[in-house]
């Protein structure tokens, strides 16, 4: 076979760039998120997690409240009596 002139010699193809790759994903998936149709459960489950972040602090500052009552004469400690 006679020999093929240069360009039309099949090249190598570049090797993908794993971040490039990456990056670009990461872009197509935000991009999708951005675009999507709110669910109505959507609302609902911020809600929640609204309530659960404010219950949690709720309880954070009650056991840091009770922490403090230790050691100290509280109307919760029956006192014994003296004398």
């Amino acid at each position: 076979p006679a020999p093929r002139p240069r360009a039309a010699r099949p090249r190598p193809a570049p090797a993908p760039d794993p971040l490039g790759l990456a990056l670009a994903f990461l872009a197509g998936g935000q991009a999708q998120l951005k675009s999507r149709q709110p669910d109505p459960r959507d609302r609902e489950i911020r809600a929640l997690k609204t309530m659960v972040g404010d219950l949690t602090m709720r309880l954070e500052l009650s056991r840091e409240a009770v922490e403090r009552m230790k050691g100290t004469s509280s109307p919760f400690v029956p006192r014994r009596p003296t004398g």
